[in-house]
C-alpha cells in the first residue's frame, strides 16, 4: 500500500499509455509554477492561466483531478486560503522522499553530483525538471528555462530534504554549481550526498 502512489506513477507516465499522459502534462504544468505564486484553484487558473488552459485542454473537472492526483502521488498539498478556499502548491517534496532509496541505488552516504542527480530525476520522473512530460508543456507553452537553474517547486523540495537531514546538499569550488532559487535570493550547490539509509 506504501508503494502504491510509486507504482501508478509508473503506470500513468509509462510512454505506452497514452490515456494517462494528459495527467502527466497538467501535473508537469503544474511543478513548472512558482511555489510562491502558482494558482492554487481553479478560479485563479482561470484568471491567470488562459494559455496553459487552451494548450492542455483544462476544465474545471480535469483540475479537481489534478488536485486529487497530484497530492496523493505526492507531488503537490493543500490548505485552505482563510479558511474557505482550497489552494494547491506545487512541491514535490513527498514523491522525491519516496525516491531516495531508488535515486540513490540504496546507498546511505553515497555522494553524487547535482548534475546526475537532476539526470537520475528526468529519467524517472518524467514530470520534474529536464524530463519528457516537463519539455513538452514548457515547449507547448514556450516556457524559458535557464541552464543550471532549478524550478522553484524542484529546488524547494531539495531543500526541504536537506534541512530535515534526508540528504545533504554542499558546493565543491571545482563542481559544477546548479542554482536554487529560494525566496528572493538563491544558492549554489554542486554535490549531494544521501544520509542514513
Amino acid at each position: 500500500e506504501a508503494r502504491l502512489p510509486l507504482t501508478l506513477c509508473k503506470l500513468f507516465f509509462d510512454p505506452a499509455n497514452q490515456q494517462n499522459h494528459d495527467l502527466a502534462r497538467a501535473i508537469a504544468w503544474f511543478l513548472s509554477m512558482d511555489v510562491a505564486t502558482a494558482p492554487g484553484n481553479w478560479q485563479d487558473v482561470g484568471r491567470e492561466c488562459t494559455a496553459a488552459i487552451t494548450a492542455l485542454k483544462l476544465t474545471n473537472s480535469r483540475f479537481g483531478q489534478l488536485v486529487h492526483w497530484s497530492r496523493y502521488l505526492g507531488f503537490t498539498w493543500a490548505h485552505r486560503l482563510g479558511g474557505q478556499k482550497l489552494a494547491l502548491v506545487p512541491d514535490p517534496y513527498h514523491h522525491l522522499y519516496w525516491r531516495l532509496p531508488e535515486l540513490f541505488e540504496g546507498k546511505g552516504g553515497k555522494t553524487q553530483s547535482v548534475e546526475q542527480l537532476l539526470a537520475r530525476i528526468s529519467e524517472r520522473i518524467p514530470v520534474l525538471d529536464g524530463g519528457s512530460f516537463r519539455r513538452e508543456v514548457e515547449n507547448r507553452l514556450y516556457i524559458k528555462t535557464e541552464p543550471q537553474h532549478l524550478s522553484s517547486s524542484l529546488a524547494f523540495a531539495l531543500s526541504r530534504l536537506h534541512h530535515e537531514k534526508a540528504i545533504r546538499l554542499s558546493h565543491q569550488a571545482d563542481g559544477k554549481a546548479y542554482i536554487f532559487p529560494e525566496g528572493d535570493g538563491s544558492e549554489r550547490y554542486s554535490e549531494v550526498t544521501l544520509i542514513g539509509n
